[in-house]
């Protein structure tokens, strides 16, 4: 990119994006199955509406706020009031645990807390009750409400009446925000995985959204169709500054409902671009597969044989002669009914949060959907790297951004320098300067290593190694993937810290089982099925060919399954469906206990 960094406030930042928005939409909701858009000028008059009842409140510059709410039109116009004041907003999961709702809010001292349902409120209510008449409550969607809840709607009547009494107030207050101000704390498991909060200034964030422009793979200005979809969690920074690249390179985004819906979503919005986690591509891959065996015939065969190819598929070694004579054919028979499918203008998907191996990243590259990764973590703001559209190497997680700097220390630890970096934990400084050396390089916890061309490759969590007694060490994540990429095996854990040799707590994908056994003319029965031989005889076939890729002390020697998956209700996984390793291991120590005596 060509123009010139400036530091700016998010608020400046988005407003910009508005500025040159030639769109009718700017952001759109879906709920109750309808979409709710919003146009530039509204989403600017709520914004500022919101902003001068919240200052005719209390609010003050530097103050925190708490925000708990599915992504919305509604979220994105409270966050923007909340940065315009230069107060701070603390964003929360939507299924966070309720106790640690009021932790954060009690810790991060915030002066209102904004809810979008009754029943978050609800599971919080006794708590915050106690607090001081002082402390505000919101709701930003439902109106049929206790006394003491204030309502969205109410709240932009209020400041459309203080803006036409005092036209002049908002851009007073606005004007008084600097780059370098707090804008957010985002509490997180960090570096280490305890839960802190993670202190980024606007500056931190808006010049990670500067350098992430490298990275759109698309020009957008010759675009007409421009919708992106949006479905992670806005509470976690990196759907939060993706929104903000979106917004402010004139892209319309759409926030789905639910997640069960998303093809239906593809279909609607006929989206360019989304970003998402593995997890969700390689429920996408199987689901593909899946669908082979319910064809038939001539169209069967061609599809399997067009799947078959597109494995073979290596994006920086493209087909050439004849096997580029077959790719094309499969491509008009195979790979376009497949990007229908996901609404037919899908230009690009970009994965991040976790490994995406390299098999899979060159299968949608082959369906002819540019497939990116990049890495980064919450105290960058949070990405550090990212795969250019021109220099894309599978399993790679690409080069640094242009403001970024990375290095590797000698025992392989990722550190990184650079505008993005976080101020600081909250109330939390001896941490800080632990994982803030004192030239300004964070230590980011994860192993990587450079190819001979720059490309930054992840080999796992310096914290996460598993140690065998042997002494020998092994990288979970890595072993976790490989095995998640069998059909039959929807979650893996692997485990075998202090213990001789690694073992694995496998929940099986009961679906493509049972549709297994079933072509094999065995009908299984719902009951009991973690505890059926056959389908443990499965699972060990599948186990079997894993260990084919792994040094022997990596191999997977025994293994138990689970009778329910691991969930983020349960604690087992964060938002974006990382592993909690020692919540697992607590949660299934018996399990455990049964494989190593």
């Amino acid at each position: 990119m060509e123009d010139p960094y400036i530091p700016k406030t998010l608020f400046q930042l988005v407003q910009e994006g508005i500025d040159k928005n030639k769109n009718k939409v700017l952001s759109a909701t879906k709920r109750t199955g309808k979409w709710l858009k919003i146009s530039p000028s509204q989403f600017s008059k709520k914004v500022r509406y919101l902003a001068l009842a919240l200052h005719h409140l209390g609010v003050r510059k530097g103050d925190k706020i708490t925000l708990q709410s599915e992504n919305s039109n509604e979220w994105l116009i409270a966050d923007q009031a909340i940065l315009s004041l230069g107060a701070v907003d603390v964003p929360i999961h939507i299924s966070e645990n309720p106790d640690e709702v009021v932790r954060i809010i009690e810790h991060s001292e915030a002066k209102i807390h904004i809810f979008s349902k009754y029943i978050y409120y609800q599971n919080i209510s006794e708590k915050l009750d106690s607090k001081d008449s002082n402390f505000k409550i919101i709701s930003l969607i439902e109106e049929d409400l206790p006394r003491n809840v204030l309502k969205f709607n109410d709240l932009l009547e209020n400041g459309e009446s203080i803006d036409h009494n005092n036209s002049d107030l908002f851009e007073r207050l606005s004007s008084k925000v600097k780059p370098d101000d707090l804008a957010t704390i985002v509490y997180t498991l960090g570096t280490e995985g305890n839960a802190c909060g993670v202190m980024l200034t606007h500056n931190n964030i808006s010049s990670n959204v500067w350098a992430s422009q490298d990275a759109i793979p698309f020009n957008i200005e010759n675009l007409d169709h421009k919708p992106v979809l949006s479905y992670l969690p806005l509470s976690h920074i990196l759907e939060r500054m993706v929104v903000y690249l979106y917004l402010y390179s004139d892209l319309p985004v759409y926030f789905i409902e639910h997640i069960e819906e998303i093809m239906d979503d593809f279909m609607d919005i006929r989206p360019i671009h989304f970003t998402t986690v593995p997890r969700l591509l390689e429920k996408l891959y199987t689901g593909i597969w899946n669908k082979v065996k319910e064809l038939e015939g001539r169209e069967k065969r061609a599809t399997e044989f067009g799947l078959r190819l597109a494995e073979e598929y290596e994006y920086a070694k493209p087909f050439k002669g004849y096997k580029l004579i077959q790719y094309y054919i499969a491509d008009k028979l195979v790979y376009s009914k497949i990007r229908e499918s996901l609404g037919g203008k899908l230009l690009a998907i970009t994965s991040g949060g976790a490994a995406l191996s390299a098999k899979l990243m060159n299968f949608i590259n082959a369906l002819g959907i540019h497939c990116s990764q990049g890495y980064g973590l919450t105290e960058a703001s949070p990405v550090l790297s990212v795969c250019r559209p021109d220099e894309l190497i599978a399993g790679s997680v690409g080069k640094p951004l242009r403001n970024v700097e990375i290095k590797i220390e000698e025992d392989g630890e990722i550190l990184a320098k650079g505008p993005n970096i976080m101020k600081g934990y909250y109330k939390n400084p001896s941490k800080t300067e632990h994982v803030i050396t004192k030239d300004g390089w964070l230590r980011t916890g994860d192993l990587g290593h450079f190819d001979n061309e720059g490309n930054l490759f992840i080999t796992g969590r310096k914290k996460e190694l598993i140690k065998l007694s042997t002494g020998k060490y092994i990288a979970p994540a890595n072993i976790e993937i490989a095995l998640e990429r069998s059909e039959f095996i929807e979650q893996a854990a692997i485990i075998g810290y202090g213990q001789k040799y690694c073992a694995a707590l496998i929940y099986p994908s009961y679906g493509a089982v049972k549709d297994y056994f079933k072509s094999k003319d065995i009908e299984l029965s719902d009951n009991h099925l973690s505890e059926n031989s056959e389908v443990f005889k499965l699972i060990e076939s599948e186990v079997f060919e894993v260990n084919k890729l792994y040094a022997d002390w990596e191999q997977v020697k025994q293994f138990r399954i689970m009778q329910k998956p691991l969930r983020i209700e349960d604690g087992e996984l964060n938002h974006l469906f990382k592993k909690k390793r020692s919540v697992i291991q607590e949660h299934y120590k018996e399990l455990i206990s049964s494989i190593y005596g």
